[in-house]
Parts: structure tokens; C-alpha cells; sequence
């Protein structure tokens, strides 16, 4: 059957570059095996086999994703990718997003990362090269299988990014794709979730995805240095890598809270949603690694223990994306993609990579010099004791998240946590405090035996001040907890002892990029205490004023004073709230909530407005998003709970039936009705009580002597019964021919007045929320700051 309007080309172009670059990249493999097995053998032809082939497969990964945006743009919906993650109402942005939104895309991001990676290591490598484009180029291949839509047998290998709509399995026998132009009859895409269309979503996923990409650089590093014997020297590009790693992976979390924050409503920016947590132990394990690489380039630990890291951190991605891919976390995230069995290579490719990697360890340890065990009063004493409590807080994240994969492979049935939030902040609060204490040690500590009296000579001080100010905001502000005292203690001790620290800049002794990163890493932790262990809600001052659950009620234009003031605006002025109205815009209704407050004279001034909206969507449900006002000192943070509209559920407000008489006034909700003319018509001439038309002339009239006048009928054709009804948009009031009376010349009418609208609101205060987002942005620049020295360091000594 010839199809219409299809567009066919471009979609088997992408099909067939899908393969060209499999093959390529699986050639480039077998080449550089042969030269890591064979390297005596190595000679012009076989690098010129390694590297054309595998620039192919990096050149049909770009053409790849530029096909598919292109099919996205122009809203090519005969393709089932394009038809599920866009729409025409999505914006270039989103549209753009798209790319990424599903499984074929997000793989086709990972794949292009990883190719740009092989590309840098080919052109500026040196050493190690042959063996770490192995390990790309294995990679490569698994993920590109991924997305060739390939069936052998009863295993499926993925699905591809150009399978047209009419070839889905559940399509294959619709009757809608029996019609060669049934084009016509799909007019727009399912579309992007609308929880997903917020600018982070667009920077968010791709920067993570680079940062998984770049957790495999530091793995490869590792087989490279063991298979080749050179056992110190693949510390020196693999701290770089992963130190770009931490870099990227942070940024990913930090956008994806920026996105969480504006978008969910649950008032906060970190859930311990599974999928959240999926992409939050990678990070901690690449930290434990980067501080292990350093200590063995200090001779002060054996390279076995970065080796283990670098590897157990690109096989922990790999677990997260089988998690997040099987569809075995789709009942505990609304983050996790369906499930695909295919997600089953990444166990696959996890399962190699460990008997890979202890296969080589074991064969080489003989030749791994020893180190002699570190002494409590040392530098690298502290900081393995800090990666301890790191692998501890990971293990504890992987464990409670693994549940469901726990649950079926041994057969037990554990319900998932009740309370994620509260049961992993009682976890995670604890790390963090000794975490906090091994930063302060190892800082004042260098490697090798230290005197003890150094520790104490440095940190009398800083401890004092920050005993004296803790102390003095738990008397102000208060702590719901003495674990998060001590954890805003030890916090502000790494804050001060840092300073002490920054003063010997001057003399270059210290190490200004992990200054830069502990003291953000203080500050953010400090920010997460203050904002979200005490947040404000905001209530009315007064107990008759209306109230749900904590929660607002808001009746346009009726100001309601709360609890509100002090920090945001001048003086202790008590701030009003009022809801002003709504407006629709696009696929939006968003709310106009203006924060207000009396002067001396009792007029109101304007704050500032907030406008959180509701995302009307048919398919997917609405969705409600929040608006946040940002000041130095605070957030307040708003979401719609609930509406009424005014209306009754007949869409009738407020009602009541009359009777009333030609000619006559009747007074219903402050409103005159007056009943001033009436007309009886016959229809088509035939018996009048099957087919007649009754119309009646209304006015209506209120007290400001506002009126307006309309006609409402009663309508019967072959016994059936239509009414036209009239409704006054100045009055707010809408008449309806109810009935017919058996006294001559009366009617009954409907009168029914839309009441008031009204919202139910939620307003939270985060007090200094600000120095979380401050402390996420130092702990990135002093990583910036570390890998920039470790590259000048790389090329010096080269």
C-alpha cells in the first residue's frame, strides 16, 4: 500500500546510519583488541583501521541526532518517537527536549558523549589510547544495539528511533493505517509530560548523561593501566576525567533540582525519588574516587583501591540505567521510563565489566607495590575514613532502592519506605556529620605522621565560633533535631577552619580548589538545614478566617492578613494576600496572587504577585505548578491546592426556580427580574404540542441600577425539548427557561448567579534557601579550580 505524506527517506536514512555506525564502531573495537593483544604488531594500516572507523560511527551519531531533530521540528507524527514526546504546541525548546525525553533519544545522547570522548582520546592521547578506545568502542557497541530496533529469535534488542506508527505491534492491525491517507486523521503528538517542559529539563538530562559518559573515562584508565603494567601512571588523565566527572554529574543534580523546585509541587527540590537517587550515588562514588587517585599519587595508599573505584562507580551507572530502564521502578518513580527488556544488556555489559575487571586484577596484583598502612594522625588516614563514610552512605541509597529488584529476584516481598524523605534525611544526616569531620581533619593534616598538637592549635578557634553561633541559632531559630544541630555545627567548623586555611593562599601551600568545594560543600549543607528542616507555612492571623489542611482559601478580591512579614518587607507589618483573578493562556491557567500590606494610613501597597498556574492536559492530567519569589534572605514558595470556580457541578452556581407572570418583577440574589414580553410560535405547522417555541423577553436590573435584557426560549420539535438560555456577563447572572406553567401567561425560570471564585493556596516560606544554591555553585567552581590545576600539572610534567 503506497502511504500519503509520509516521510520515508529521511526515516530509512536514520535506519540505515544506525547500523553503518554499529558496524564501524565494532570494527574500531575488534582493531584495537588486536593492537592491545597483539601491540608488537602494530603498524600505519591497522591505525588507520582504528581511527576512520570509529570517526565514522562518531560522524553517523551526529547525523543520527540531527535526522531525528529535524523529524521533531517539523512534526514528522507518522513516526512513533516524534508522535509520543512532541507536539505542536511545544515550543523550540521542547521540541528540542524531546530529543532526550525517551528511551531511543537519551541512549542517542549517552552514545554521542561517549563517541565525542573516544574522538578527544584519538586525537590527544598518548598514552594508553589503544586500550581505553577498546573500552569505548565495547560500550558503544552495547548502546548502539540498543537502538537498532533489532528482533533475533525471542530477544528484542531495543527498539529503533525511526519505527513509523503503523509499524507498532499494537498498531499493525488498526483500521486507522488501512487508510493510505491516515496522515490526516493524526493532527498533533501525545507530547512532551508537561512536568518536563521547564528550561532545566532542557539543560538537565544531557549534562548528566555527559556525566555518565565521563565515569567511563576513569574505568578505562584503570584496564589500560593494569593491562598495560604502567600501574601509577593512569592516575594523571584519570583524576582529570573524573574531576570533570564530579563536575558534570553535580551540575546534572543541581539543574535537576533547580527543576524540581519550580516545577513539582511537593515544596522542596529533592524527593529521594528512586530515579534520584539512581543518579546521586554515581556522584558520591566518583568523589570517593577522585580523593583516592590523589592519595595514591601521593604514595600513601595502594592503586588497588582507586582501581576497585573507578570501576565499581561506570558499573554502578550501568546499574542505575538498568533500574531506571527495566520498568522495574515504574510503581515507586514517576522518573523511571516503562519497561524494556532489552534494559537487560546493561546488566549484561555490567556483569563483564566486573569479570573483566577482577579477571585482570587478579592477574596482575603480584606487581602492585605495597603501601605501609596510614597512622591516625595523617592525611590519608582521614581521607580514607571520609570515603568509608561515602561508600556507607552510597551502599545505604543503592540497598533501599534496590528493593524491587530485591523483591524479584529472591522472591521476598519488602514494601517500599513510607516515608522516603524523613527515613533517608535520618541516614544521610549522620554521613554527612562525619563526613564533615574528616574534611576538618584531613585538611589541617599533610600526608604522612603529624604532630597531634596541630590539630588542636588550629582548631580552638574555628570550634569556638562556631559552638558560640550554633548555640546562638538554635536558642533563635531553633533545630528539629540534635542530629542537625551537630551536623550545623560541624558544618560552620568546616566554614571557619577553611578560612584559616585561605589566609596561607598568599604562600601557594594550599590546595584552593578542595578549599573552594568543602567550604561550598559547608554552605549547602548549612542552606539544607535552615530551609527545609523549619520551613514557614503561612497562615491567617485571625482563627475564623478560611483554612484547609494548613492550606489558604482565597476568595477573589477579599484580602486575607497572615503570618507573613518581617525579612521580606520593611517593618512588622503583617502582609495580606489576595487572589485577584486568573487567566488562560495557551494550555495554561495561571493565578494571579497579589501580596499586599497596609501603610499608616490604612490604603494597601503592592509587594509583589505570584503567579502559580495549572497545566490543562487532556491526556496526561492537569498538572500544577508552583511560583517562587526569590529575596536575599528567604523564598516564598506558592501552589494551587485546589479551585472553585464558582460553579456547581451543572456548571449553574447558585440557583433557584420561580414562577413568574407576564409583566410582573420578582427580586432573586439582589437581581429584579422582569418577565416583559412573551411570544408563542408554531413550528412547520404542525400540533403545537409537539413542535412549538416559546419566547420570553427578560430584564434584569441590580441595586448599582445596572441591566441588561435578553431572550430565553422553550423549544419542543417532534417531542423533543431544547431551551436557549440567556446569560448577562455584566451581572453575572443567567436565566433559564425552566418549565411552562398551567396558569396562563407564567413561566418558570431559572435563576441562577455564579458565586464567588476561590482558590485554595499554598504559601511556604524557605528561609535562606539562597545559601544552598551558593554552596552548589562554590562546590563547582573549586572543582573547576582542581581540574584546570590538574591539567596545567598533566602538560608541565609532560
Amino acid at each position: 500500500m503506497q502511504y500519503i505524506g509520509e516521510h520515508l527517506l529521511i526515516g530509512q536514512i536514520g535506519k540505515s546510519l544506525i547500523f553503518i555506525s554499529l558496524i564501524a564502531v565494532f570494527i574500531s573495537l575488534l582493531a584495537n583488541l588486536y593492537s592491545v593483544v597483539k601491540p608488537q604488531k602494530i603498524n600505519f594500516q591497522l591505525k588507520i583501521l582504528q581511527k576512520s572507523f570509529f570517526v565514522i560511527h562518531f560522524l553517523s551519531v551526529v547525523l543520527i541526532i540531527c535526522i531525528l531533530l529535524y523529524l521533531l521540528v517539523n512534526n514528522c507524527f507518522e513516526y512513533e518517537y516524534v508522535w509520543k514526546h512532541s507536539s505542536k504546541s511545544q515550543g523550540p525548546e521542547y521540541k528540542i527536549s524531546a530529543l532526550w525525553a525517551g528511551q531511543e533519544g537519551s541512549l542517542l545522547v549517552w552514545i554521542f558523549w561517549q563517541s565525542l570522548l573516544g574522538m578527544i582520546i584519538m586525537i590527544f592521547s598518548r598514552k594508553f589510547k589503544n586500550t581505553v578506545m577498546a573500552m569505548i568502542c565495547l560500550v558503544q557497541v552495547f548502546l548502539m544495539l540498543l537502538i537498532t530496533g533489532l528482533d533475533i529469535d525471542i530477544f528484542s534488542f531495543g527498539s529503533s528511533p525511526f519505527t513509523l506508527l503503523r509499524e507498532c505491534g499494537d498498531n499493525i492491525n488498526n483500521p486507522l493505517f488501512q487508510n493510505p491517507d491516515y496522515l490526516k486523521n493524526i493532527t498533533d503528538g501525545y507530547g512532551l509530560n508537561p512536568l518536563l517542559r521547564n528550561i532545566w529539563m532542557v539543560i538537565h538530562p544531557p549534562i548528566l548523561f555527559l556525566g555518565y559518559a565521563l565515569a567511563l573515562m576513569p574505568f578505562s584508565y584503570a584496564i589500560a593501566g593494569f593491562t598495560e603494567r604502567n600501574y601509577k601512571e593512569w592516575l594523571r588523565p584519570a583524576l582529570v576525567y573524573s574531576e570533570f566527572c564530579m563536575i558534570m554529574l553535580g551540575a546534572g543534580l543541581i539543574f535537576g533540582g533547580f527543576w524540581a523546585y519550580q516545577s513539582l509541587s511537593f515544596g522542596g527540590f529533592w524527593s529521594w525519588d528512586p530515579v534520584e537517587n539512581s543518579s546521586l550515588v554515581p556522584f558520591l562514588l566518583i568523589i570517593a574516587t577522585v580523593h583516592m587517585i590523589k592519595t595514591a599519587q601521593n604514595n600513601r595508599t595502594s592503586v588497588s583501591v582507586p582501581f576497585f573505584l573507578s570501576v565499581f562507580t561506570y558499573v554502578i551507572v550501568l546499574y542505575a540505567s538498568y533500574l531506571t530502564r527495566s520498568g522495574i521502578l515504574s510503581e515507586f518513580s514517576v522518573h523511571a521510563f516503562t519497561g524494556n527488556e532489552s534494559a537487560n544488556l546493561f546488566m549484561a555489559l555490567l556483569i563483564v565489566f566486573i569479570v573483566l575487571s577482577f579477571v585482570i586484577y587478579i592477574y596482575k596484583r603480584k606487581h602492585i607495590l605495597s603501601c605501609e598502612e596510614p597512622v591516625i594522625n595523617s592525611r590519608e588516614f582521614w581521607i580514607i575514613s571520609g570515603v568509608i563514610v561515602l561508600l556507607l552512605s552510597a551502599f545505604q541509597i543503592t540497598v533501599t532502592t534496590s528493593m524491587p529488584v530485591i523483591n524479584r529476584i529472591f522472591g521476598t516481598s519488602f514494601a517500599p519506605v513510607s516515608n522516603q524523605v524523613s527515613f533517608y534525611n535520618r541516614w544521610q544526616s549522620v554521613f554527612a556529620f562525619f563526613i564533615g569531620i574528616t574534611i576538618i581533619i584531613s585538611q589541617f593534616y599533610k600526608y604522612g605522621r603529624n604532630e597531634w598538637k596541630i590539630i588542636f592549635r588550629r582548631s580552638v578557634f574555628p570550634f569556638a565560633l562556631s559552638l558560640i553561633i550554633s548555640i546562638a541559632v538554635y536558642m533563635i531559630y531553633g533545630f528539629t533535631s540534635f542530629n542537625l544541630f551537630l551536623l550545623f555545627l560541624i558544618c560552620l567548623f568546616i566554614l571557619f577552619a577553611s578560612f584559616e586555611l585561605l589566609l596561607r593562599i598568599v604562600n601557594g601551600v594550599v590546595n584552593k580548589g578542595a578549599i573552594f568545594t568543602h567550604m561550598g560543600f559547608a554552605i549547602f549543607i548549612i542552606g539544607l538545614i535552615i530551609a527545609f528542616s523549619k520551613p514557614e507555612v503561612i497562615m491567617p492571623i485571625y482563627s475564623k478566617a478560611p483554612i484547609i489542611n494548613t492550606n489558604l482559601v482565597l476568595t477573589q478580591n477579599v484580602p486575607v492578613e497572615t503570618s507573613l512579614h518581617s525579612g521580606l518587607l520593611s517593618g512588622k507589618v503583617n502582609t495580606d494576600i489576595v487572589y485577584t483573578g486568573s487567566a488562560k493562556k495557551w494550555d495554561r491557567d495561571i493565578f494571579n496572587i497579589d501580596f499586599i500590606r497596609k501603610n499608616e494610613k490604612g490604603d494597601y501597597n503592592h509587594c509583589f504577585s505570584l503567579h502559580p498556574s495549572i497545566l490543562i492536559n487532556q491526556e496526561m492530567g492537569n498538572v500544577y505548578q508552583p511560583d517562587i519569589a526569590h529575596f536575599w534572605n528567604r523564598d516564598v514558595f506558592t501552589h494551587i491546592a485546589g479551585i472553585n470556580s464558582g460553579l456547581n457541578n451543572d456548571g449553574l452556581g447558585n440557583n433557584k426556580i420561580i414562577e413568574i407572570k407576564l409583566h410582573d418583577t420578582i427580586t432573586e440574589f439582589s437581581i429584579r427580574v422582569v418577565f416583559s414580553e412573551l411570544k408563542v410560535v408554531g413550528l412547520e405547522n404542525k400540533n403545537a404540542q409537539e413542535n412549538v417555541e416559546i419566547r420570553a423577553k427578560i430584564i434584569l436590573l441590580n441595586k448599582h441600577h445596572l441591566s441588561d435584557s435578553g431572550t430565553v426560549c422553550y423549544i419542543v420539535r417532534n417531542n423533543i425539548l431544547t431551551r436557549k438560555d440567556f446569560y448577562s456577563d455584566n451581572l453575572k447572572t443567567k436565566v433559564i427557561f425552566y418549565d411552562v406553567s398551567p396558569a396562563p401567561n407564567k413561566i418558570r425560570l431559572m435563576i441562577a448567579q455564579k458565586g464567588a471564585e476561590s482558590i485554595i493556596l499554598r504559601v511556604i516560606v524557605f528561609p535562606y534557601i539562597s545559601l544552598l544554591w551558593i554552596g552548589s555553585i562554590m562546590m563547582l567552581l573549586g572543582l573547576l579550580i582542581s581540574v584546570i590545576k590538574n591539567i596545567r600539572l598533566n602538560k608541565s610534567e609532560s
